[in-house]
Protein backbone atom coordinates (compact mmCIF):
# COMPACT_ATOMS: atom_id res chain seq x y z
CA UNK A 1 0.00 0.00 0.00
CA UNK A 2 1.40 3.51 -0.97
CA UNK A 3 1.11 6.02 2.36
CA UNK A 4 0.19 9.25 1.55
CA UNK A 5 -0.52 12.46 4.28
CA UNK A 6 -2.79 12.63 6.00
CA UNK A 7 -6.01 14.86 5.17
CA UNK A 8 -6.94 18.03 6.79
CA UNK A 9 -9.85 19.49 5.63
CA UNK A 10 -13.23 21.97 7.09
CA UNK A 11 -16.84 21.01 6.72
CA UNK A 12 -19.13 24.09 7.68
CA UNK A 13 -21.58 23.68 10.26
CA UNK A 14 -23.81 25.61 8.64
CA UNK A 15 -26.94 24.90 11.10
CA UNK A 16 -24.63 26.65 14.00
CA UNK A 17 -24.82 30.61 14.29
CA UNK A 18 -21.63 32.16 12.50
CA UNK A 19 -21.05 28.90 10.55
CA UNK A 20 -18.24 27.73 12.01
CA UNK A 21 -15.63 24.83 10.77
CA UNK A 22 -15.73 21.64 11.98
CA UNK A 23 -12.22 20.02 11.31
CA UNK A 24 -11.55 16.87 9.89
CA UNK A 25 -8.79 14.42 9.12
CA UNK A 26 -8.64 11.33 6.52
CA UNK A 27 -6.26 9.26 7.60
CA UNK A 28 -6.95 6.55 5.14
CA UNK A 29 -4.01 5.46 2.73
CA UNK A 30 -2.03 7.19 5.93
CA UNK A 31 0.69 5.11 7.62
CA UNK A 32 -1.33 4.60 10.79
CA UNK A 33 -4.53 3.87 8.57
CA UNK A 34 -2.89 0.32 8.58
CA UNK A 35 -2.05 0.20 11.96
CA UNK A 36 -5.79 1.28 12.46
CA UNK A 37 -7.16 -1.23 10.40
CA UNK A 38 -4.90 -4.08 12.31
CA UNK A 39 -6.06 -2.92 15.79
CA UNK A 40 -9.66 -2.46 14.65
CA UNK A 41 -9.44 -6.16 13.52
CA UNK A 42 -8.83 -7.79 16.88
CA UNK A 43 -10.30 -5.30 19.00
CA UNK A 44 -13.64 -5.77 17.80
CA UNK A 45 -13.92 -9.18 18.91
CA UNK A 46 -13.80 -8.05 22.54
CA UNK A 47 -16.53 -5.40 22.10
CA UNK A 48 -19.58 -5.60 23.97
CA UNK A 49 -22.54 -5.32 21.70
CA UNK A 50 -25.20 -5.40 24.37
CA UNK A 51 -23.33 -1.71 25.69
CA UNK A 52 -22.85 -0.48 22.33
CA UNK A 53 -25.64 2.28 20.89
CA UNK A 54 -25.58 5.48 18.78
CA UNK A 55 -28.39 6.68 20.74
CA UNK A 56 -27.71 8.34 24.19
CA UNK A 57 -31.68 8.12 24.80
CA UNK A 58 -31.12 3.88 24.65
CA UNK A 59 -28.38 4.02 27.22
CA UNK A 60 -30.53 4.01 30.35
CA UNK A 61 -32.41 0.77 29.40
CA UNK A 62 -29.31 -1.19 28.66
CA UNK A 63 -27.64 -0.35 31.77
CA UNK A 64 -30.47 -0.31 34.40
CA UNK A 65 -30.44 -3.83 35.89
CA UNK A 66 -26.41 -3.89 35.87
CA UNK A 67 -24.45 -4.60 38.60
CA UNK A 68 -21.26 -2.20 38.97
CA UNK A 69 -18.44 -3.44 40.16
CA UNK A 70 -15.70 -1.23 42.05
CA UNK A 71 -13.42 -1.39 39.17
CA UNK A 72 -16.12 -0.80 35.95
CA UNK A 73 -15.84 2.27 34.13
CA UNK A 74 -18.43 3.76 32.06
CA UNK A 75 -17.00 6.05 28.94
CA UNK A 76 -19.92 7.62 27.26
CA UNK A 77 -20.13 10.55 24.46
CA UNK A 78 -22.80 12.79 23.76
CA UNK A 79 -23.79 14.86 20.65
CA UNK A 80 -21.55 17.98 22.33
CA UNK A 81 -18.56 15.66 22.27
CA UNK A 82 -18.80 12.72 19.87
CA UNK A 83 -15.68 11.33 20.31
CA UNK A 84 -14.94 10.17 23.90
CA UNK A 85 -11.14 11.77 25.36
CA UNK A 86 -9.91 9.52 28.19
CA UNK A 87 -5.87 9.11 29.34
CA UNK A 88 -4.07 7.48 27.03
CA UNK A 89 -2.80 4.96 29.47
CA UNK A 90 -6.06 4.36 30.70
CA UNK A 91 -7.27 3.22 27.55
CA UNK A 92 -4.09 1.34 27.12
CA UNK A 93 -4.74 -0.34 30.72
CA UNK A 94 -8.35 -0.80 29.90
CA UNK A 95 -7.62 -2.95 26.76
CA UNK A 96 -4.73 -4.93 28.14
CA UNK A 97 -6.88 -5.74 31.42
CA UNK A 98 -8.49 -8.29 28.66
CA UNK A 99 -5.22 -9.78 26.50
CA UNK A 100 -6.59 -13.36 27.75
CA UNK A 101 -9.68 -12.36 25.29
CA UNK A 102 -7.50 -10.50 22.85
CA UNK A 103 -4.84 -13.34 22.31
CA UNK A 104 -7.15 -15.39 20.51
CA UNK A 105 -7.60 -13.27 17.61
CA UNK A 106 -3.79 -11.74 17.36
CA UNK A 107 -0.54 -13.29 16.24
CA UNK A 108 1.61 -10.86 18.40
CA UNK A 109 2.77 -11.26 22.15
CA UNK A 110 1.57 -9.24 24.88
CA UNK A 111 4.76 -7.11 24.48
CA UNK A 112 4.54 -6.46 21.01
CA UNK A 113 0.82 -6.03 21.11
CA UNK A 114 1.32 -3.52 23.77
CA UNK A 115 3.76 -1.58 21.82
CA UNK A 116 1.54 -1.60 18.71
CA UNK A 117 -1.03 -0.25 20.81
CA UNK A 118 0.48 2.57 22.88
CA UNK A 119 2.30 3.59 19.62
CA UNK A 120 -1.41 3.67 17.65
CA UNK A 121 -3.10 5.38 21.02
CA UNK A 122 -0.01 8.27 20.72
CA UNK A 123 -0.24 8.70 17.38
CA UNK A 124 -3.94 9.73 17.42
CA UNK A 125 -5.39 7.05 15.93
CA UNK A 126 -9.04 6.13 16.84
CA UNK A 127 -10.27 2.27 16.67
CA UNK A 128 -13.98 2.47 15.73
CA UNK A 129 -14.64 -1.02 16.00
CA UNK A 130 -18.08 -0.60 14.14
CA UNK A 131 -16.67 1.17 11.06
CA UNK A 132 -13.48 1.96 9.13
CA UNK A 133 -11.01 3.55 11.68
CA UNK A 134 -10.96 7.33 11.59
CA UNK A 135 -9.28 9.84 13.43
CA UNK A 136 -10.48 13.47 15.17
CA UNK A 137 -9.04 16.42 16.07
CA UNK A 138 -10.02 18.15 19.08
CA UNK A 139 -12.86 21.05 18.55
Amino acid sequence: MISVLPKFYDLPKIHKPGIPLHPIVSAIKSPTYGLSQFLAGILHYIRGDKINTRFSGALPPLVSNLTKEDDDILVSSDAVTPFTTILLDLAETIILARWEEIKKFTPLDKELFSEVLNFGLQNGITVNMTEKPTSRLKG
